[in-house]
């Protein structure tokens, strides 16, 4: 069975949270795939925090806008 996690941003956490939360997320091999809905503000700073992950991690993370659709580029999976 897959299990996903789903991750809603609707505000701008400080660099320290949004870490804690994004490393959480990474950390629970449970998760096959981490889908993460922002609005477009958010969107460098978790693509930033994601970017720090080894690459095994990087590439459960899928990032959405709002509305549902899947954001064009996939900087989340690219190496550092």
């Amino acid at each position: 069975t897959k299990v996903r996690a789903i991750e809603v941003e609707l505000t701008i956490k400080s660099e320290k949270r949004l870490e804690e939360i994004v490393y959480d997320l990474a950390a629970n091999k449970r998760y096959s795939a981490i889908w993460y809905f922002l609005p477009e503000h958010i969107y460098p700073a978790v693509v930033k925090v994601i970017r720090t992950l080894p690459s095994d991690s990087r590439k459960r993370f899928a990032l959405y806008t709002l509305k549902g659709e899947i954001y064009a580029t996939k900087p989340a999976t690219q190496a550092r």
